[in-house]
């Protein structure tokens, strides 16, 4: 058994005074907050960028690590790309005008034009030492967006301070002036890592990013617990690590951070894990047969499913993006879990949350060593640190058999419904250990292009804020807001257009829905709001159910008729309601119009009384003083006591003229 390398603060202790360079990638830790800036919400339409609060900074408890890796750009010029965008709008409201389409034509070519030569400044100043007081831009790894600050909206938190957000274009709102915290440092010295630096906003000079002392609201953000980063006229000290140098991101070797596919040369299978992060694990590791058919050019080409995806974090800690070597220990993390690879005191797999456990640390060794660093397509082996096991393919009588118990639930929903669709008949294997290397053990590490890694971490990105309106949809104690129901509508109109490649639906844009398992994110049973707080009804197959209790994340309801001795129950578990014991008594189609016909005039009844005390208000006869609208009357009374209190008075207008 190999000991454990031991773990050193990002970056390194060799580069610890190395000089920060334009182009580099790196993070920011704001010690005030305890914990990295980050932002995994890659496809929501306009987000915020929060603070991990995670004391830990060699292991921070982050979903991905390039959540919180920003690479340093140069000032892009942007006027080009900001006319074009406006005659863009303008072409939607006006689609049939053939002299504004040759002005879009031209403005997109000079648009490209002005973005060609961002491109080639960045790589020409590439490597450039940092100095204070310098332009800068910030753009997220994970997102492919830029830091931007937005003055015409205050922060979720404070209304004294304004909204920083990420943004996928490049305006004078994206630029900031990279200062020192203290004065031992000042404008013209090279910056260089764990310097703690603030910025501040060219669009906004005297105001800087901040980090908020109020946490992130439920309603608001499904970050809630978490401080808010924001634009103030107060300053908040960031420390700066490296993540990784410029140098590497553009050259052959597999760094820390990268996404590859893990493919069984011999086997011709794929090693893959199915679930999503923050729920559950639908199937264990396993290998998925993709046999290599001539006859078939897709079978030529990689695998697009994000099942296959597995990031390579190096054992020293997630946020070290050097390049691997050879015979170095690393973690395999799924992508779509979120969980790492591991093996038990019992030889079994499993998948955890936990990336301190040392028993998710693996050796990568080479099958033909040529180079001292991993290059992408070459052939590894894997040996499992504490227990010196090999990750082994079993034998062909080994068929993984996929677990039928989700699937079942689902069929008692219906023939219909989406997760009784049998989406893949794809051959499955077993994957275990060997005490012994195995020769034909051999897989290749097939790195994920940049294209299909920016198209799953659009849709991740959309999970958290899917995965929080699920949870309040189903829960009594959260009620929607008009901001946050508009928020959903243009998350998904957004995974709409998403689907689509210039008019042309792409399935492996498709397959990503089913990977992470959005389209399970449905409600399988109706809701009738009561009069009364916590009166709900749940209306499943024609019976109609009311709240009991709930525990944690569980609502557990009972039949209506309970005082008349029906004992029929049901939970409500992930925004899915289960019958426990069904009711005995036929279902009430008539009782369920009924009270939806209630619930519905109740609504239109509010929403009629607030229409005419606007009528009231615009009517009244402002020049006459005795007269007083609506809108003034002092909120601490009842409307019925105001009425009867300007019927006395007499002092109602006539309203028949309205």
């Amino acid at each position: 058994m190999t000991a454990v390398a031991p773990a050193s603060l990002p970056g390194g202790e060799l580069v610890a005074q190395a000089l920060v360079a334009i182009g580099d990638y790196v993070c920011f830790y704001a010690p005030e907050a305890n914990g990295y800036l980050y932002n995994r919400q890659a496809g929501v339409p306009s987000n915020t960028l929060s603070v991990s609060r995670d004391p830990d900074q060699i292991y921070p408890n982050l979903p991905n690590p390039h959540v919180s890796v920003f690479k340093i750009c140069i000032a892009n010029r942007y006027k080009l790309e900001k006319q074009f965008r406006k005659l863009q709008d303008e072409a939607k409201a006006m689609p049939n005008d053939v002299a504004l389409k040759a002005k879009l034509s031209e403005a997109e070519v000079s648009a490209q034009v002005e973005s060609e030569g961002n491109v080639s400044e960045q790589k020409r100043l590439q490597g450039k030492p940092l100095t204070y007081g310098a332009t800068i831009q910030l753009e997220h790894q994970f997102s492919g967006r830029f830091v931007h600050v937005n003055t015409n909206r205050t922060s979720k938190t404070s209304s004294s301070d304004m909204m920083v957000e990420l943004l996928p274009h490049s305006s004078k709102s994206a630029h900031f002036k990279i200062m020192p915290r203290y004065k031992v440092k000042s404008e013209g010295d090279i910056i260089r890592y764990d310097d703690q630096v603030v910025l501040e906003s060219i669009k906004s000079a005297g105001q800087y990013l901040k980090v908020s002392s109020l946490p992130l609201n439920k309603i608001v953000s499904p970050e809630a617990g978490k401080p808010e980063v924001n634009l103030s006229v107060r300053q908040s000290g960031l420390k700066i690590y490296l993540f990784s140098k410029a140098e590497n991101s553009s050259s052959k070797y597999l760094v820390g951070g990268s996404v590859v596919r893990l493919f069984h040369k011999e086997l011709e299978a794929y090693l893959v894990a199915e679930g999503l992060f923050d729920w559950k694990d639908t199937q264990e590791t396993h290998l998925r047969i993709r046999e290599v058919d001539p006859s078939s050019p897709k079978t030529m080409s990689p695998s697009s499913s994000g099942i296959t995806y597995w990031q390579l974090e190096l054992e020293e800690g997630p946020l070290r993006g050097e390049p691997i070597k050879w015979e170095s220990q690393i973690r395999l993390r799924n992508m779509v879990t979120r969980k790492y690879l591991s093996i038990g005191s019992d030889k079994s797999f499993s998948l955890t949350k936990n990336g301190k456990d040392p028993g998710t640390v693996w050796r990568i060794t080479p099958v033909i060593g040529e180079e001292l660093h991993v290059v992408a397509d070459s052939y590894a082996r894997f040996e499992h640190v504490v227990t010196g096991l090999w990750l082994h393919a079993m034998s062909p009588n080994d068929e993984f058999v996929k677990n039928k118990k989700s699937r079942d639930a689902a069929s008692s929903k219906g023939k219909r419904s989406v997760e009784n669709f049998e989406w893949d008949k794809a051959k499955c294997r077993k994957i275990g250990v060997s005490q012994v290397m195995q020769y034909d053990d051999a897989f290749t590490l097939q790195e994920v292009s940049p294209i299909y890694l920016s198209v799953f971490n659009f849709v991740a990105g959309c999970v958290p804020l899917l995965q929080k309106f699920v949870h309040e949809r189903s829960s009594d104690s959260v009620h929607l807001n008009e901001e946050a129901c508009h928020r959903i509508c243009h998350l998904l109109d957004c995974l709409k257009e998403f689907m689509f490649e210039y008019g042309t639906a792409k399935k492996y844009r498709q397959k990503l829905l089913r990977n992470l398992m959005i389209y399970m994110a449905d409600i399988n049973f109706e809701r009738i709001e009561g009069k009364l707080k916590n009166s709900t009804n749940y209306v499943y197959q024609g019976h109609i159910y009311l709240r009991n209790n709930q525990d944690g994340t569980t609502i557990r309801l009972r039949c209506r008729q309970w005082k008349d001795g029906c004992k029929g129950t049901a939970a409500i578990v992930n925004n899915h309601l289960t019958v426990n014991k069904k009711c005995e008594h036929e279902p009430e189609f008539a009782e369920v119009e009924k009270r939806k016909s209630k619930s519905a005039m109740k609504e239109k009844a509010e929403t009629s009384f607030g229409s005419l005390r606007q009528i009231y208000d615009d009517h009244i006869d402002s020049s006459n003083p005795s007269i007083t609208p609506f809108s003034k009357l002092s909120s601490t009374m009842g409307n019925v006591e105001n009425y009867c209190t300007l019927a006395s008075q007499k002092r109602l207008p006539n309203l028949t003229k309205i």
